[in-house]
């Protein structure tokens, strides 16, 4: 019951690149957000099992995409995150899987209207045909030259993406035209035009699905680091789950229920680890999460009128009483785009609605504000399964999640990680469980004695970033 097709990028044939342009970026703060979400992005393309790759040329990048057989390449450079309203992932490979003609995709980016000095392909985000690119001479992209050159005549179309230089299309008017210089991308514009093709811009849903730091600019740097410390704040709600929901195979264990239970606070996460846990009433479950506004959203739907089976709405009406406006709160109550998806959860997992109706409302419940990257701040929660038998623990994507990669780079996650397993493991033998969403070997309800045990390794994906070797 996973949230997302996790097929749809090899289905597709779709790679991943990117370009390393560290060298060109000089404020250290930059460097840093931009080395720490590409971290991310090349970990979590591993549950797609898409190939990642990473060059300072594109021609290399793309010469290694047609020896593996790759029908398209997503290349970007640094300072890219794959996720804003949507996932561009999941986009990406819903954009090929339902496009009509797939084979008349030449390349689709961010196509800037230069005027007299023709159209630049930024090179932020592009998606190019392997195979067209191969057919026209695998050419590089096009560095930006200042002396004229005659070039297509263009077409574009009237409407703008935004401003009067994003056009949705450009395609060749069928003449020659002198321009005053090109800029980067030309090339490819170039041949895609000749080849007898629109030029396509990312659609709406494509372009609000990821967000750009410009970290080669070096002025004016701080609006470009707002998209990285909105998301790190702490203060707002997952309405929607966009993980596979927790279950736990109790075949494999001699014992039929836990009597404990922790989860973070994240859309329905506390409900169904619960019931994938068997809580019996009065069983014990903590709701630990950094934000206390999901905590308080948790809180708000134990109350007695709750209809869990009308989610959405009352997810809705819960947030519109409660709250002065939209407005004034901003993007306090993420993933709203996903609830249709949540009450399918609800509507498909058996028994979820009788056990939040008989027994979910009569469980143990503590809500608890807590950082676990604080590692010993949470004893507090450990204590309180002091006389229990067997604890679950639902950290979900605590050590994997996109808002607090822009701080952390993938090694300093992994050892957090690490460093809270021991300490969860000093707390009681054979008692404590743990799923953790991670790129490879995530934990479903394992024991927590068993990973400790198993040798300490980062993701193997991470080889391909130069600064890891």
């Amino acid at each position: 019951m996973s949230f997302y097709d996790y097929n749809i990028i090899t289905k597709n044939r779709i790679g991943f690149g990117w370009i390393d342009n560290s060298n060109r970026i000089k404020k250290t703060t930059a460097l840093a957000l931009s080395q720490n979400i590409t971290e991310y992005w090349t970990v979590e393309l591993g549950n797609y099992n898409a190939t990642v790759m990473i060059d300072t040329s594109h021609e290399n990048l793309l010469a290694r995409a047609y020896e593996e057989n790759l029908k398209f390449m997503v290349i970007s450079t640094l300072g890219v995150s794959y996720s804003h309203k949507n996932n561009f992932l999941d986009e990406i490979g819903y954009f090929i899987d339902t496009h009509p003609d797939p084979d008349s995709i030449t390349v689709i980016g961010h196509v800037l209207d230069k005027k007299d000095a023709f159209y630049e392909l930024h090179p932020q985000t592009i998606l190019i045909n392997v195979d067209w690119w191969h057919s026209v001479g695998r050419p590089a992209p096009g560095e930006e030259q200042h002396a004229e050159q005659e070039l297509p005549a263009t077409v574009r179309s009237e409407e703008n993406w935004h401003d009067d230089y994003t056009p949705h299309w450009v395609e060749h008017a069928g003449s020659s035209q002198v321009y005053k210089g090109v800029r980067r991308g030309w090339r490819w514009v170039k041949l895609a035009l000749e080849s007898g093709y629109r030029v396509h811009s990312f659609n709406e849903t494509l372009r609000r699905s990821k967000i750009f730091l410009y970290p080669e600019v070096s002025k004016d740097t701080s609006k470009q680091y707002i998209h990285a410390f909105e998301a790190i704040q702490s203060y707002c709600h997952f309405i929607a789950n966009t993980e596979t929901p927790p279950s736990f195979n109790f075949n494999d264990v001699n014992f039929d229920w836990f009597d404990g239970a922790v989860s973070t606070a994240g859309g329905i996460s506390p409900l169904i680890t619960a019931h994938a846990t068997k809580l019996r009433s009065h069983g014990k479950l903590i709701v630990a999460d950094i934000s206390p506004l999901a905590l308080i959203i948790q809180q708000l739907m134990m109350k007695e009128d709750f209809d869990i089976t009308n989610y959405k709405q009352e997810m809705l009406d819960l947030l519109d009483k409660n709250f002065i406006s939209n407005e004034t709160y901003g993007d306090l109550f993420l993933a709203r785009a996903n609830l249709d998806r949540q009450q399918e959860i609800i509507n498909e997992t058996p028994g979820l609605v009788e056990y939040y109706n008989t027994v979910y409302k009569q469980l143990n419940i503590t809500y608890w504000q807590t950082n676990f990257f604080d590692i010993y701040s949470t004893n507090r929660i450990w204590t309180r399964f002091e006389g229990l038998c067997k604890v679950y623990v639902n950290l979900s994507n605590v050590f994997h999640y996109q808002n607090t990669s822009w701080l952390y780079s993938v090694e300093e996650r992994y050892d957090f990680e690490n460093k809270l397993l021991k300490l969860i493991a000093t707390k009681g033998t054979d008692k404590y469980y743990l799923k953790s969403n991670r790129q490879t070997g995530s934990w479903s309800g394992d024991l927590v004695d068993d990973l400790v045990a198993k040798p300490f390794k980062y993701p193997d994906i991470l080889k391909e970033l130069p600064w890891h070797t």
